[in-house]
């Protein structure tokens, strides 16, 4: 593999950074959610544009800029993670910080033909087959139709457990993170920030941890729907293999395709 390139390190700062020391958020205490997804890394998401005609460095610049504009509507994502010890009771908590940082770090660095690989798409004829063909098998005293992304969840989950190399009495795990947002009483307000998600978990009889499908993202999420003055995105992806077993599902271009990732470490 390639090493890394770094090309520029910058601080991007608040536009109106004097406005923003009286009334701007000192502390976000995280949520039981955000709490449990400590351990897990930090999700790296990207899209993909149209080349504009400017130049890299104006590109670079704009961007900046519109970092720095965002920072005054939202500065918490210029805070820091941070651990407090509470010493009456002997507990720790951790929460974001808005206070020890006045900024973001920007790294620019050159794309990689490495980054380029591990992507496939599911284009939308296909997954309305599957979609229809999943609901056919299940038949009308199934509560509720199968949707277009548990056809195709499930279509995956089927090819990984028949190619996998797993003996019949194993045990596979799919887990599949579920939006709790609209499932809480009262519902929380449709921009609430952080982790409001419960894990669903099905099992199959022919894995150990080894044999653990985890699916991330969703393909609700309207990420095609960015538009930052370049047009809308041509693509989206995540960032490198952390986890062995992971499926990062994106939305498709067309109103029932799907894009997938799939994160598998080689023995």
């Amino acid at each position: 593999m390639q090493d890394l390139v770094v090309k520029s390190r910058s601080i991007v700062h608040p536009r109106n950074i004097v406005n923003q020391s009286t009334d701007r958020v000192k502390k976000i205490n995280l949520t039981p959610w955000d709490l449990l997804r400590l351990r897990f890394c930090y999700p790296q998401r990207g899209l993909f544009f149209p080349k504009p005609d400017s130049d890299i460095e104006a590109i670079i610049s704009k961007l900046k800029t519109s970092l720095s504009v965002a920072l005054d509507h939202f500065y918490p994502l210029a805070g820091r993670l941070v651990k407090e010890v509470n010493e009456d009771d002997d507990t720790v908590s951790f929460l974001i910080s808005c206070e020890d940082g006045s900024g973001v770090m920007a790294i620019t660095m050159p794309l990689l033909t490495a980054d380029r690989s591990g992507n496939s798409s599911m284009h939308e004829e296909n997954v309305l087959k599957l979609k229809a063909k999943a609901n056919d098998e299940a038949g009308p005293e199934e509560d509720g139709e199968v949707s277009s992304f548990q056809a195709a969840l499930g279509h995956i989950w089927r090819s990984r457990v028949k190619h996998g190399g797993m003996r019949r009495e194993e045990e596979t795990h799919c887990r599949v993170p579920i939006d709790m947002r609209q499932r809480l009483s009262p519902k929380l307000k449709e921009d609430s920030f952080g982790n409001v998600i419960q894990t669903g978990i099905n099992v199959e009889i022919p894995a150990s941890v080894s044999g653990t499908l985890l699916v991330t993202s969703c393909p609700r999420f309207n990420v095609y729907g960015n538009d930052f003055g370049w047009g809308k995105p041509i693509g989206s992806r995540s960032g490198p293999p952390f986890s062995n077993g992971k499926l990062v599902v994106f939305k498709g271009l067309k109103k029932e395709a799907l894009n997938f990732k799939r994160h598998s470490r080689l023995k």
